[in-house]
């Protein structure tokens, strides 16, 4: 009988414990991406809550569909202060940003410099920019049939800056224009000049994990490895992400991240890019582990 009791009050600190631990986890904060609304994100935290009932998940309810072209910096300003609210409230979180929503997500990481983001998982996302054969969310609702090589032309201007993707087009072709004409995804990557550069940078070293998902089937990311800070240089060779110039010169402290492993890559094979946020195979390969 003794050593029954023991067993019982033993299994029943387990379990306690067990609750303590899952219910100190970090609320999970998703973003949406271009053309989507906070309620496509849903699969995702049902996915979540099977494995963490406990765990809260919020996605953000803003800039839903035709107002996902508003421009990023309009974006950036309001998500970030929605983040804030919850940061306020629940202490570190992870944040999920999703295909655009991924470089809104990475832009509050750097202009906020919230210190309650602990993990930021951008998932599928231009992070490094967007050039090539239009997506079929862009070129259905954004441009048309005008050729992408002809791109640069709408968006390296003032008028063009109010749209979310010219954001972050990036014509190798037209690179100097690009760094004079955008003014968001150059500041974020400071490779020019700007008053809050050592800012953006001490702010992204203070994140304690970077996950980088993407795969070689996405249908929308251009080139795929954009999601994982690969671009192509001005002869469209793909270059990855340890051999880009902002990388190896440290320019808004990747490299930082990087050389203290705290960044990962997670690459799936056979992923449309509507699929990423309800493949089982992503989330159980690339996103649960940085939850815990």
């Amino acid at each position: 009988m003794e050593i029954f009791r023991l067993f019982i009050c033993s299994l029943s600190l387990t379990i306690s414990a067990s609750a303590a631990e899952e219910s100190d986890l970090r609320p999970l904060v998703m973003i949406h991406g271009l053309s989507g609304s906070y309620d496509v994100l849903e699969v995702l935290s049902d996915r979540v809550h099977q494995d963490f009932p406990n765990m809260e998940a919020f996605s953000l309810d803003a800039f839903n569909d035709a107002e996902s072209f508003e421009s990023l910096e309009k974006q950036v300003e309001t998500f970030g202060e929605m983040l804030l609210n919850i940061t306020d409230e629940y202490g570190d979180i992870t944040l999920l940003g999703f295909s655009q929503g991924g470089l809104v997500a990475r832009a509050i990481v750097e202009m906020y410099g919230n210190p309650h983001i602990h993990t930021f998982i951008s998932l599928s996302a231009p992070i490094t920019g967007e050039y090539g054969e239009l997506p079929r969310p862009m070129s259905t609702q954004f441009l048309a049939s005008l050729p992408y090589t002809k791109i640069w032309e709408i968006c390296y201007n003032p008028f063009g800056q109010q749209l979310a993707p010219c954001n972050y087009w990036k014509d190798p072709n037209h690179y100097t224009l690009y760094k004079l004409s955008n003014h968001f995804l150059p500041k974020l990557d400071n490779e020019v000049k700007h008053k809050s550069a050592d800012l953006y940078k001490t702010n992204f070293e203070h994140i304690k994990h970077l996950k980088l998902i993407g795969g070689p089937d996405d249908d929308v990311i251009n080139p795929w490895q954009s999601a994982q800070f690969g671009f192509y240089d001005s002869d469209l060779n793909l270059i990855p992400m340890e051999e880009q110039e902002f990388f190896l010169e440290n320019w808004f402290g990747l490299k930082t991240l990087s050389d203290q492993g705290r960044v990962a890559k997670c690459t799936v094979a056979g992923v449309k890019h509507v699929d990423w946020i309800s493949n089982e195979q992503v989330y159980t390969q690339c996103i649960r582990e940085s939850l815990l």
